[in-house]
Order: structure tokens, then sequence, then C-alpha cells
């Protein structure tokens, strides 16, 4: 499947910037001399600057707005509803550290901004896990992976933060971090070794034919390119996916993992956070490039 680099990076951005959230509102309840005030500016920019990518791939754009009248039924709309709720929270949680509220009512504000952030995170994994027509998204990995990845990056991302600001509370963040970071890890693991396995529908179930008899299309039905190919049909070659999927262990995992348990500085954390980002978004691109959509067995695919 196609991967636009504005959902790329939307997802993986805002990822990271609500993983921070969540986690910097838990920790602001648990800890009152947590700096919560340049977290939420951190991860509210970081997640501003993900949603606004997302609008980039809009075919309509002036038709955005319909995406938030379908909350009942829709993960989208779910996602934007939620999306937008944020801001309001984090306005009045600057306000209310600015002015120095009552603690109570900072810390209910803190746990009302973690609480939104993963479910938005959960509500844009689910917009690809509801859709039966692809085998690799429809499946309970996928929420499982982008819950494991935000608060996985969110947490390390914290790591660096505290490194800078409070390097006293940074040792206990880099533990959280690593533990997040190896069951990501191991969830990316389980989901390529799903991916894997065949399974799903074939040219042969698409037209009813349920037998081992052998099925080969003879006309696709039109001369040129159409929409569904080149939006449903880029495909990259095995071994290069595989070259690819160990970039994503290097750089998302392996190399955070290290820096995370043998270094507590800052500034080679910060490494840690763009290596992370930089796998982060090979692994978006594969999560995109691996999908097969079953309209592809119209178009001469064996199987999806």
């Amino acid at each position: 499947m196609h991967a636009a680099l504005s959902v790329l990076i939307f997802t993986v951005t805002a990822g990271f910037g609500l993983g921070f959230l969540g986690w910097s509102g838990m920790a602001h309840l648990f800890n009152d001399q947590y700096p919560m005030f340049a977290a939420i500016f951190i991860g509210g920019i970081l997640t501003t600057i993900g949603l606004l990518a997302s609008t980039f791939h809009l075919a309509n754009p002036k038709n955005a707005w319909r995406a938030f009248n379908r909350f009942r039924t829709s993960w989208l709309s779910r996602e934007g509803v939620f999306s937008v709720l944020l801001y309001p929270l984090l306005a009045l949680g600057v306000l209310a550290i600015s002015l120095d509220w009552l603690l109570a009512g900072q810390k209910v504000l803190s746990v009302l901004i973690a609480l939104l952030s993963i479910s938005i995170i959960y509500c844009t994994s689910m917009i690809y896990a509801c859709l039966k027509t692809i085998r690799q998204w429809h499946n309970a990995l996928v929420p499982i992976n982008f819950m494991l990845m935000g608060l996985s990056s969110g947490a390390l991302l914290g790591a660096c933060y505290l490194g800078f600001s409070a390097p006293e509370q940074q040792s206990s963040w880099q533990i959280l971090a690593a533990v997040f970071l190896v069951l990501a890890l191991i969830g990316k693991a389980l989901y390529y070794f799903w991916i894997g396995k065949p399974a799903g529908p074939t040219i042969n179930t698409a037209i009813g034919m349920t037998t081992q008899a052998s099925v080969k299309l003879l006309d696709v039905g039109h001369e040129g390119g159409t929409f569904l190919q080149r939006e449903f049909g880029h495909k990259v070659a095995t071994s290069e996916i595989m070259k690819y999927r160990m970039a994503v262990y290097i750089l998302a995992f392996i190399i955070p993992i290290i820096l995370l348990i043998l270094i507590a500085n800052p500034y080679l954390l910060l490494i840690a956070v763009i290596a992370n980002y930089l796998g982060l978004l090979v692994e978006r691109w594969l999560f995109f490039v691996e999908a097969r959509h079953v309209v592809n067995l119209f178009h001469g695919d064996q199987s999806t």
C-alpha cells in the first residue's frame, strides 16, 4: 500500500507527543515536583505538528469537518473529537500551574490530559485495526503495538527531558522507558511473525472456488493504471522488507535500550530519541507497505 509521508509524520510525531503527555500527566499525579509546565508545551507542540501533518493527506480539506459528526460509529471521528478536546485541557493545565491553583485541581487536569492522550493513540490505531479488508491491520496486535510504541517513545522522550530539567528524577524514567521499549520490541516481532503466516482470502476464495484448482487472471478490465492500483498496489521486494525490519529493530529499539541502560547523559539520550523517531518512521512506512488490500486479488495478486 502507498505510504504518504504526511501520515507517517502524523502518526509517529503525534505518538511521541501524546505518549509523553500521557506519562507526564501520571507523573504529575504522583510527584508534585514533576516539571509539568514545560512538559505540556513540549507534548502539545509535538502533537500539533503531527495533527497538522495529517491535514496534508486530505483529498478534500473543505470536507474535513464531516469527520467530526460520526462519533458513535467512526474511530476517525473519535480521534478528531478527542484531539480537539485535548487543547482546552492543555490550556487549563498551563493556566492552573501558572496561577498556582489548588494542587488537587492541577492533578485532576493532569490525569484528564493523560487519559485523553492515551485515548487518542488508541483511536488512531483502531482506524486501521477496524478495516476487515486488510488482513495485516485487522488484528489485535495493531492497537497493542500502537499503544506500546507511543508509550515507549513518550517515556524515552521523558527520560531525555528530565535529564535536562530534573536529573534527580531521570533514573526511574530510564527504567520505565527501557521496559516499554523491550515490550514494544517484542510486540513488533510478534506482529511481523503473524503477518508472515499465510492466511486470509486468496484469488480462489474471492470468486467462490474453494478447490485446489489453479485460478489465473486473464484480463484486469482496463489498460491503464487506476487509483486502487496506485493506492493499494505498492510493493517492496521481500529481501528489502527484511532489511527495513532490521533497521526498525536497531534504530527504534536496540540503540535506545542500550543508551538507556548504559548512559545517563541527557545529550546521548537525545540521540536515543532521534534514533527511536527515525526507526518508528521506518516502522510506520513498513506498516503501510506490507498491507495488502483484498482489492489486489482482482488485479493479479494471488493472495493477500
